[in-house]
């Protein structure tokens, strides 16, 4: 298999010409308040994330928490 580049998960899955569901998230999409995969996690088992945003454990809920942390 080739390596490919792309700041798009979809047009790397678009090249592989196919999705091969990562079993790991699925535990996450079944949850009753999932919103988003952490970062840790990609939908495809075979396509690495080398960059984006970092694995955080903490949520934050809070538009002035959230404002004050990137600030």
């Amino acid at each position: 298999m080739e390596n490919f580049y792309s700041y798009s998960l979809l047009a790397l899955i678009v090249k592989k010409g196919y999705l091969t569901i990562n079993q790991d998230t699925i535990k996450y999409i079944n949850l009753p308040d999932f919103l988003v995969l952490p970062a840790s996690l990609n939908i495809d088992k075979y396509i690495e994330r080398i960059g984006g945003s970092h694995k955080s454990g903490s949520f934050i809920q809070n538009i002035d928490e959230y404002a004050q942390k990137i600030a």
